[in-house]
Parts: C-alpha cells; sequence; structure tokens
C-alpha cells in the first residue's frame, strides 16, 4: 500500500471527528501497515497521531516521507509504554478518540461506519470485536461471535472483571473502541491521566468503564489484529504467557508497580505468576483510586473463588501451550489449601471437572515430544485451522477483499 502520495486535507485548525493514536515502538513495517490502512479510508475527518518511542530512526524514516496534513510526527524515546501512550492522548484535538496498536489494521470503509453511527446516535463509547490475521501463514481468522448491535450496562462488565470470567474485547481497550473526549477529559480531571502502569490498555477501559452507564457494542469487527504465526503474538502479553525474555524484561522495568501492588490481598497469589493478577491488581488500583469497594460489584468470596478457578484454567491453557506450568501449579495448591472451607469448597467443585483435561493436555504434550508424532499433529491442526480461515498473499490483498459492508440503519 503506498502511504506516501496522500495530499494535505484538513487545516491545523480544523476540530476532526478522530483522534486516532497510535503509540508504538520499534515495530515500522507493523506502524507502516497501519497507518496505510487507516489513509485509504474513504473518510477523512480525523488526525492521526503517532507517538513514536522507538529507540532507532527507523519509524521516524518511515513517518518523514508521509506529506499529509492529518498524520502527526509525535516523537518521544525512553518512556515507559504506559507515558508513551499517555503522551499520544496528550496531542488529540478530535472529538472521538481511537488508540489503535501497532500490531493491527483497520478494515476498509470502517471510520464511515463509525461517523454515521455516532451522527445518529452520539454514543459516548463504541465498542467492535476484533478478527485475526497470521503474517507466516497469511491467513485471516474472522471472529464468529457475530451478533445485534447492543448497549450494554458496564456494571455488567465491570462485575465480571472481578469474578475474573470477562472477555477482554468487550472492554473498550485499545484496537475496538471509539472513546468520546468527553469521557477522556472526565477521567483526567479525576485522576489525572487514563493510561497508567502496568497495562495501559486495561486501565485505560476500567476507568471507560467507571465513568459511563452502558457501552454500544456493534458486534462484528472493524478491526484485524496481527500474530506472527498461529504459535506467536505481538507483544508483552503473549511473552508473559509463554514465560519468554520480553516479558521477563518488561516485569524487571517496572519493578515499582509489583512492589506496589503487592498490597491487594484480593489477588490470592501475590508471585505475579498469573496474567490474571496483572489484570486484577491494575483494576484493584483503579477503584482505590475512584476510592470504591468492589464489594459493591460482587462479594468477596465469590471473587476468591472465581480467581482460584480462573487461575486453574490459565494454568491448563499455557500448559497447552508448551509451558512448564508445575511450579505455579504447586503454588495454587498451597494458596488454596490455606484457606477457608467455603472457599476451598466450591473450587474443587468446579475444577474437579477440568482433571481430565488436564491429564489429556499432558499426555498430548509427551506425545509430542516425538517429532513424527508433533509433525502430523500440527499438520492436522493447520488444515483444520485453513478450513475455518482465509487464506490471502499478503496484509494487502486481505484488506482490499475484507471490508466493512455491514449497514446498522
Amino acid at each position: 500500500m503506498n502511504i506516501f502520495a496522500n495530499k494535505k486535507i484538513i487545516s491545523n485548525d480544523h476540530t476532526p471527528l478522530f483522534s486516532i493514536v497510535i503509540p508504538t515502538r520499534d515495530r515500522p513495517r507493523l506502524t507502516e501497515d497501519l497507518i496505510a490502512s487507516i489513509l485509504i479510508q474513504n473518510f477523512t475527518d480525523f488526525e492521526l497521531i503517532i507517538s513514536d518511542n522507538s529507540t532507532n530512526n527507523d519509524t521516524q524514516e518511515l513517518l518523514n516521507k508521509i506529506d499529509d496534513h492529518r498524520v502527526i510526527n509525535y516523537r518521544t524515546g525512553n518512556l515507559t509504554m504506559a507515558d508513551n501512550w499517555e503522551s499520544g492522548i496528550e496531542q488529540c484535538s478530535g472529538l472521538y478518540l481511537l488508540l489503535f496498536s501497532d500490531k493491527m489494521v483497520l478494515k476498509q470503509y470502517s471510520l464511515e461506519y463509525l461517523a454515521d453511527y455516532i451522527t445518529k446516535y452520539s454514543p459516548s463509547c463504541i465498542n467492535w470485536n476484533i478478527d485475526s490475521f497470521f503474517d507466516k501463514e497469511l491467513t485471516y481468522f474472522k471472529n464468529r461471535s457475530v451478533k445485534k448491535i447492543a448497549k450494554i450496562d458496564t456494571t455488567s462488565i465491570l462485575k465480571e472483571i472481578l469474578n475474573s470470567e470477562f472477555d477482554s474485547v468487550k472492554l473498550p481497550c485499545h484496537c475496538n473502541s471509539a472513546i468520546s473526549m468527553s469521557v477522556i477529559k472526565s477521567i483526567k480531571s479525576m485522576t489525572g491521566r487514563v493510561c497508567m502502569q502496568l497495562n495501559p490498555d486495561y486501565t485505560l477501559a476500567y476507568q471507560v468503564l467507571l465513568h459511563i452507564d452502558e457501552i454500544h457494542d456493534l458486534g462484528h469487527s472493524l478491526s484485524i489484529l496481527r500474530y506472527p504465526s498461529l504459535k506467536l503474538g505481538y507483544g508483552n502479553g503473549t511473552s508473559f504467557m509463554k514465560k519468554k525474555g520480553q516479558s521477563k524484561k518488561f516485569m524487571q522495568d517496572n519493578s515499582d508497580w509489583i512492589v506496589r501492588t503487592d498490597k491487594y490481598d484480593d489477588v490470592r497469589m501475590q508471585s505475579n505468576n498469573f496474567g490474571l493478577d496483572l489484570i486484577l491488581k491494575d483494576f484493584y488500583s483503579i477503584l482505590e483510586k475512584y476510592k470504591l469497594n468492589a464489594d459493591i460489584f460482587l462479594n468477596q468470596d465469590q471473587r476468591h473463588i472465581n480467581y482460584y478457578v480462573y487461575t486453574y484454567l490459565e494454568i491448563i491453557f499455557r500448559v497447552n501451550m508448551g509451558v512448564n506450568m508445575d511450579k505455579e501449579l504447586k503454588l495454587w495448591k498451597h494458596s488454596l489449601s490455606n484457606e477457608d472451607l467455603k472457599i476451598i469448597g466450591p473450587v474443587y467443585k468446579v475444577t474437579r471437572k477440568f482433571i481430565f483435561r488436564f491429564l489429556y493436555i499432558r499426555v498430548k504434550r509427551i506425545l509430542l515430544r516425538n517429532s513424527a508424532v508433533a509433525s502430523l499433529v500440527h499438520l492436522l491442526g493447520d488444515n483444520i485451522f485453513r478450513n475455518h480461515a482465509q487464506v490471502f498473499n499478503s496484509i494487502e490483498d486481505c484488506l482490499d477483499n475484507v471490508k466493512i459492508t455491514q449497514n446498522f440503519k
């Protein structure tokens, strides 16, 4: 996609409908594809702010070639992830914030669809689903949970977070939401910033949920999240789940956060071995800033029960990924054994249903150590996946063929 031949369209004194912020760091190839998917939109009333926190000049060399007045090249550098996200948001002058991770692309006609919807309903926040694209396999996987447009009560989402059973796509995070700038300003007036350590996306989402009564859920996908391959993901989340070096460095760089959040006793294991730990600790820190007691959403016993259930399911999930979780399982059992019987009983009642699933996964992992078996299983898995996916020549080819055609009217 050619992103270097666009003419200047909007003057500096214009208030655009959308402020699109792309926080990025050392991923110029992904950033280029995302920018291209935005600049080819037929809807033009937006500003595009790239908050470049890179350690080299590769992204700057890319941006300096783009001649489009809508593109704002904001160079930061040496900031934490949360500070870089916040710095990009500080530059916004539009009416709605769209915060896009550099590992995604936007489907054609998405901005026009959103603009029409906003004109008709003036929502405080809009959410949509996310499809997937796997770069190595060049496969596109459509999110199957398509449903009708709905208004979702934010209290129900907050309760699901505390219950440890939430779907992250429901949260107004990066890649999948348009948030009224009036909400952003209200958040800033209360806490000073919208994106906080450790997870800028989740802390933004939590605060939005606490400031509005409902979210407009479009029920279908406007954006596509990219993965390096079927087995890998871009970013810290996948690295954390797989216990890779990138996440270890990230946690070391945020050692102050670990010390500060170890006080949240509702996170029953204070070792940060689980992805759920990081998500919940940030949520409890936001509730503390808002002077809210979690009991108003969900009683403590139920929070603790579900915490153990979903950390157990996380162990199973990561074992299935090929990660050694023996230490975490031992920690889980030890921690649960010290709980009151009113917690232990319900937890075992649920988790014992997954014992055979756990054993099956362990046996499967042992069998996969045999290279011939592993090759056969991967071949079968790839064929099953491809039966539910579309194969394209490139991400550009995918965007040319996957466009927004739904009409909400």
